[in-house]
């Protein structure tokens, strides 16, 4: 089954979550940061998007929406995570 489009977040969630900005299950900033942190490690090592989404599979952790985390997914929230993103992204 297809993730939801963002159009059809409950109304419900949180503004920022039904963008795509806050995954599910990382509620803390200091989560998300961390999580970066992690990402941005991994991909200086040589992973790929997708094989960082597959080992976050792997440990349980959900993506934007509650749902599975993808190669794209990883790389949009590391975007989305970079310093002056939201100033990039209002531009």
């Amino acid at each position: 089954m297809a993730p939801p489009l963002l159009t059809d977040a409950p109304a419900r969630m949180p503004e920022e979550q039904r963008q795509g900005a806050v995954p599910a299950g990382l509620g803390s900033s200091a989560a998300r940061r961390q999580l970066f942190l992690e990402m941005c490690r991994r991909r200086q090592a040589g992973d790929s998007f997708a094989r960082i989404a597959q080992a976050l599979n792997e440990r349980g952790l959900r993506g934007d929406q509650g749902g599975r985390w993808y190669g794209a997914s990883v790389r949009n929230f590391i975007r989305r995570m970079q310093p002056g993103a939201q100033s990039r992204a209002k531009s």
